[in-house]
């Protein structure tokens, strides 16, 4: 994002040390902005950004006219290059040259007519790509619509020189920013956030969120400008134990749930008031707009963050602090940088305002070969390996070209590694999204999924990561590996054959089936290129590809493989699940708009929901239950069980995985389960148990099938990550 036509402002010289701070609080910057608004050039609003640098600290004016109609030869130049008149987070406007220089230069003289005289002013653009792709928590004031703000003030103590004081005692990177308009002549309105740049912070999972909440922001606004509780507030002042609550593991892992009383609407609401994500990226954009959260979490007042005032109290919000830093704040951080100021003599044309319209994102300048996807998933990749640097984590991008199953990224933070996959839905296949669930349970590690569209569609392979069932068979996905004997003959199926099936019934063999008919069978733990194959078999000859009938006859003979693939097809490996369910250990990122975002998964099964919310937890949990016993066991003979507390444990853990509501006491567990269900109990030494009689899983549990690609790597390349 570039604020263009900008001014930046370069407080006087001082000879003093860092201790004493330049600071304007007086009249001049008041009057500043009176006079830019007085003047008759249609000045919407002016946009106030400051922070921290090394030598003194950095102040920018960047005014903005009142939205023009453009004449049509604009517009459609405009329209020629993908470009809107307007930011949408903003509702913002570019207006024609001539004016947008009657507007800068307006606010330019007011800032030489009032500010002291040794003050400096440069034209400038203001760009926050360095800075923009990392979110950090953000705090943005509000306040009662009718609240006295002249109350706010307190002699000797202005709330921006304490902040700022404070920001420097801690020596930490932040943005400042103010918006103010004037929407009539006896009113101003104002936006006041700040973004605080913590080098290891940052809100990218359940964990962060919950220490985020235990620990409170570094710093709050409403500490610093509410001089009589009530006034004024800010989405950081949240009462957030109205809405969570904090579990603590063994091992000092924080976990964050939502209340019971409290509805899922608004649970999601204080959520995003709390992480302040929004608040962050209205920030790179100016926005000025109500943010209706707040009226929807205090029910009881009405809070405004676009805050009305008089313009004698406009003064208690402005003030100009500069403090001499000896070296950098932004040093701290790995991947970004502060905003840049590109300085210039002269407001720039239209010509520019197109080009700031482009997409300013590094492009890709080469597909390397392993990535699914292509340049989509080359360029998702680069943008996720900048939000977790931004968050301070340590962040390991894989070689795809070198041996071995990876993942697309591994991540640390506070001696904590998780894998981090890249989906685009279009191109990731099922299966290798289910491998790389499964990979990252081989190896012990969480991992999270980052999908462009579709979080819905990854979250149902994860929960049920077989491709059909039919009675008791289920029928496995299939990989995009084809089945290659090496130096042995290969199977293949004629071009013209169906599509591969590989079933699966419990305690039975795998079953290859194609266009109905059995072409191979075998046990599941083994490779399935050690079964025997009802098909033909393809071999390499003295250069030549052979493909032989099953009793040896040659029906096909090709100088090169490509050449054989138009007439025959490969068959391709099952996919056989690890786990009955990979929710566990799972979370699912994805892009909204810019955003990159947390997919919070309710309630996923449509026949979970009922009217009737008084009886909605306990019959919730018995259509869940129902579906559990239907999708992941079946009936078998006598001589198979499956314990209660095991069934139990694993249908808990899918069931929280997919739903915000509360377990029922663990008693509750089965006394739904479908009628032809039997439970049997044995008296043996081990103590009195609970089964399943009858029943097993559809597929092993934690077996590792020969055919994945992580099976038997005993590769020590995560060795150094904890877990």
């Amino acid at each position: 994002m570039k604020l263009r036509d900008s001014i930046e402002v370069i407080p006087e010289r001082s000879d003093d040390a860092t201790d004493n701070p330049i600071v304007d609080v007086s009249l001049g910057l008041f009057d500043t902005y009176s006079d830019a608004f007085a003047a008759d050039v249609g000045l919407d609003r002016l946009i106030y950004n400051h922070w921290p640098a090394k030598g003194k600290a950095k102040h920018v004016l960047t005014p903005e006219g009142t939205t023009l109609p453009p004449d049509e030869t604009y517009q459609q130049r405009l329209d020629d290059c993908g470009g809107e008149t307007a930011d949408k987070s903003s509702t913002r406007s570019y207006t024609p040259s001539n004016a947008r220089k009657q507007v800068v230069g307006a606010v330019r003289n007011a800032c030489e007519d009032n500010l002291p005289p040794a003050y400096e002013f440069a034209n400038c653009t203001l760009d926050f790509s360095p800075i923009e792709e990392m979110t950090v928590p953000t705090c943005r004031l509000a306040a009662r619509e009718s609240t006295d703000l002249a109350r706010l003030g307190k002699p000797n103590s202005h709330p921006v020189v304490a902040l700022c004081a404070d920001l420097y005692t801690e020596q930490v990177p932040y943005i400042f920013q103010m918006v103010v308009s004037k929407p009539s002549a006896d009113r101003f309105a104002i936006s006041v956030r700040l973004a605080v740049y913590e080098p290891q912070y940052g809100i990218a999972t359940e964990e962060d969120f919950a220490r985020h909440l235990q620990g409170g922001p570094a710093f709050d606004l409403q500490e610093y400008f509410d001089d009589s509780v009530g006034h004024v507030t800010s989405n950081f002042a949240l009462d957030d134990s109205r809405y969570f609550r904090i579990s603590t593991d063994e091992d000092g892992t924080p976990h964050v749930h939502s209340r019971r009383n409290a509805s899922e609407y608004h649970v999601e609401a204080a959520r995003k008031l709390l992480k302040g994500t929004h608040q962050c990226h209205d920030l790179y954009v100016a926005g000025h707009d109500n943010d209706l959260t707040f009226k929807e979490l205090y029910r009881t007042k009405d809070y405004f963050t676009k805050i009305r005032c008089a313009p004698r109290n406009l003064r208690h919000f402005l003030g100009l602090v500069t403090y001499e830093y000896e070296f950098s704040p932004w040093d701290k951080l790995a991947g970004a940088g502060p905003p840049d100021i590109v300085r210039s003599q002269t407001i720039e044309d239209e010509s520019d305002i197109l080009q700031a319209l482009g997409d300013e994102r590094p492009a890709v300048s080469e597909n390397r070969a392993g990535d699914e996807g292509g340049d989509a998933h080359v360029a998702l990749k680069y943008r996720i390996e900048r939000f977790y640097k931004n968050r301070g984590y340590t962040v390991v991008v894989t070689d795809e070209e070198e041996e071995g199953s990876v993942p697309d990224l591994s991540v640390r933070k506070d001696g904590i590694g998780r894998f981090v996959e890249v989906e685009i839905w279009n191109k990731s296949k099922p299966a290798n999204i289910l491998i790389n669930a499964a990979r990252a349970a081989y190896h012990g590690f969480d991992v999270t999924f980052v999908c462009e569209a579709h979080p819905q569609k990854i979250l149902d392979l994860l929960r049920d990561p077989v491709y059909d069932r039919d009675y008791s068979r289920t029928r496995f996905y299939n990989q995009s590996e084809t089945l290659d004997r090496n130096d042995e003959s290969t199977p293949v199926l004629p071009k013209a054959a169906g599509e591969c099936e590989w079933w699966y019934v419990p305690t039975g063999p795998l079953k290859l089936i194609v266009d109905g008919d059995v072409r191979a069978t075998g046990p599941i733990d083994e490779s399935v290129a050690t079964y025997d194959y009802e098909t033909a078999q393809y071999t390499v000859e003295n250069g030549q590809h052979i493909v032989r009938d099953r009793d040896g006859n040659v029906v096909g003979e090709y100088t090169t493989k490509g050449a054989l693939e138009e007439e025959w097809k490969f068959i391709r490996l099952p996919f056989v699940p690890t786990r009955i369910t990979y929710l566990q250990g799972s979370t699912i990122k994805y892009l909204d708009g810019e955003n990159i975002e947390d997919y919070q998964p309710t309630d996923v099964e449509a026949s979970w929901k009922l009217a009737d919310d008084s009886q909605q937890i306990t019959r919730q949990y018995e259509a869940a239950e129902a579906k559990y016993f239907e999708q992941f066991t079946a009936e078998m003979g006598d001589d198979v069980e499956i314990p209660h507390e095991e069934l139990r444990a694993h249908f808990d853990a899918w069931y929280e995985a997919q739903t915000a509501r509360k377990l029922p006491n663990k008693s509750y567990f089965g006394i739904h389960r479908p009628e032809d269900i039997e439970t049997k109990e044995n008296n043996e030494e081990v103590g009195k148990q609970t089964f399943y009689a009858s029943r097993t899983w559809q597929w092993p549990r934690d077996m590792v099938s020969p055919d994945l690609p992580f099976a038997g790597d005993d590769d020590d390349r995560f060795e150094e990550w904890d877990r």
